[in-house]
């Protein structure tokens, strides 16, 4: 592995899970890392545990990708690597119970945050002349689970 020391990150859905872990490892290498959630107090309590920088927005909204990546660079002055891991399930198990409001929702996260992020953070990347952008997604985005059948 290439010395990532110096280097900047964003990682959405940092502040627990997978996210977290990541965020860890890297402020670990040696890197600034951004801690992007939903949960303000999540992503503060993950960025203080790791000298980070929390980000309180919903990746699943286009408009808050842009203040992520001004807020990152604004920050640090750029951005070089990316994890886009944040996603959520309707939690509901009965397909006939699920409402539209909670379909749209894992939706926005799981997929729309996933294109707006790449949107937004390809130019901040490029500009530092290039990086690495990783996006991740449970075992329920790749085969069926059945109790959260938004997942299917």
């Amino acid at each position: 592995m290439r010395d990532l020391a110096g280097a900047v990150a964003v990682v959405t859905g940092g502040g627990s899970g997978i996210g977290l872990a990541t965020a860890t490892r890297l402020a670990g290498l040696g890197v600034s890392v951004a801690v992007v959630d939903l949960d303000g107090a999540s992503a503060e309590h993950a960025a203080s545990a790791i000298d980070g920088f929390a980000v309180q927005a919903d990746v699943g909204r286009s408009d808050s990708w842009p203040g992520i990546v001004d807020a990152v660079d604004g920050r640090f002055g750029g951005i070089d690597l990316a994890h886009l891991n944040a996603g959520v399930m309707t939690g509901e198990a009965d397909i006939t119970a699920l409402t539209d409001d909670a379909y749209r929702r894992v939706l926005s996260v799981n997929v729309d945050g996933v294109v707006y992020g790449l949107r937004a953070l390809v130019p901040a990347l490029a500009a530092r002349g290039g990086g690495a952008i990783v996006v991740t997604a449970s075992l329920a985005g790749l085969i069926g689970f059945s109790p959260d059948p938004s997942t299917a």
